[in-house]
């Protein structure tokens, strides 16, 4: 990665009226202990905008990788960044005839490759999933609808950590997952709960849950914004049961994206985003959690709204809500496309990671 000098010189980006945030500093590398070379410098919020300037830093240890902010939010503060996000309220997709299409092809998909019975309609279904590839996507978006997991056993506990609005809780709760999540955000759980969903508010290092009592774990873009991942991951390996499976998926630094647009990149989003990782710095988490990943690679469905973002952000200095008109919804096509096809030679280029670890 290309380092930048720190300046001390960069102007402050806050709201108007509101003081930026009590940092704290991070000089040391969470994972290994080496100190941090800096990265990009002067970073500010202009999705959200919370209120302060940012600088993100980068592990020296060529073996780690890892990428955080130096200095962070303190704790008490970091809910402060989160006050302007968009509503949580849930919403369902039109039943458009396209969208009716893509379910059928989901369906069939999930019954082919995953082996689902329950919520995936008729057994003639299973034909349509070749269809997959004719999407932009491809397979990876049809298996992100049910994170990436088999079929479960009658029974099967799953916990989503980070469940927001409960959309994806409802879904694995229809395909037959004894389905609960936990949220931070007290508003996205009762849009959850709203829905239907079984969502309660809290943390997971409150410690509600017993040992070895999960059969699935999911901590789906909720890794980069923990103060502590190596001690999520560790209260996820308590509560995981042997032989289960830990999801996570979180951006990727190593991607063509953050390579292309630096600083601009939507996957930095500071200063939410806290710790950020590739393929190496993740699965050196995992490990030190006592976790055993069994997949760990980068997706590329994630590619076109990432990638149109980072775009937007690249040609508007300002604050402001990214516009959804056409031509950014074409060029993010196009940034899908395209790195699906890098992926055939370079697997470390996608925007997302997606680890799935066992204990």
């Amino acid at each position: 990665m290309r380092h930048e000098q720190r300046s001390s010189a960069a102007t402050p980006h806050v709201i108007q009226g509101e003081p930026p945030l009590r940092k704290q500093p991070r000089p040391r590398c969470a994972l290994c202990g080496h100190f941090s070379g800096v990265l990009h410098t002067g970073l500010h919020d202009r999705l959200f905008g919370a209120a302060g300037t940012w600088d993100l830093v980068s592990c020296t240890n060529p073996g780690c990788g890892l990428v955080w902010l130096d200095p962070m939010p303190s704790d008490r503060e970091l809910g402060k960044a989160y006050e302007a996000y968009p509503t949580h309220a849930a919403t369902a997709p039109r039943a458009t005839p396209l969208n009716r299409m893509y379910g059928a092809i989901r369906d069939g998909y999930l019954k082919r490759r995953y082996g689902y019975h329950q919520g995936t309609g008729p057994r003639w279904l299973r034909h349509l999933a070749p269809l997959v590839w004719l999407h932009p996507a491809g397979p990876e978006r049809f298996g992100a609808s049910a994170m990436f997991l088999r079929a479960p056993s009658p029974g099967a506990r799953l916990l989503d950590i980070g469940c927001g609005n409960g959309m994806m809780l409802l879904r694995l709760q229809a395909l037959g997952w004894d389905a609960e999540g936990i949220d931070a955000d007290a508003e996205a759980v009762k849009a959850a709960q709203a829905s239907g969903a079984h969502a309660r508010h809290g943390t997971l290092a409150a410690g509600d849950y017993p040992n070895d009592y999960f059969d699935a774990i999911l901590v789906n873009h909720v890794l980069e914004h923990v103060p502590d991942p190596l001690q999520l991951l560790t209260y996820c390996r308590q509560i995981l049961r042997p032989g289960g499976s830990l999801v996570v998926i979180t951006p990727n630094t190593d991607s063509w994206g953050c390579r292309r647009f630096g600083r601009n990149w939507r996957g930095f989003e500071c200063p939410r985003h806290l710790y950020l990782f590739n393929v190496r710095s993740l699965g050196c988490t995992a490990r030190k959690a006592g976790l055993i990943p069994s997949t760990l690679n980068t997706l590329a469905k994630g590619a076109d709204h990432i990638l149109s973002m980072s775009r937007f952000l690249e040609r508007h200095e300002n604050t402001g809500t990214p516009v959804a008109d056409r031509k950014y919804r074409v060029s993010g096509m196009a940034y899908l496309t395209g790195e699906r096809l890098l992926r055939l030679w370079n697997t470390s280029v996608g925007e997302e990671l997606l680890m799935i670890a066992t204990k």
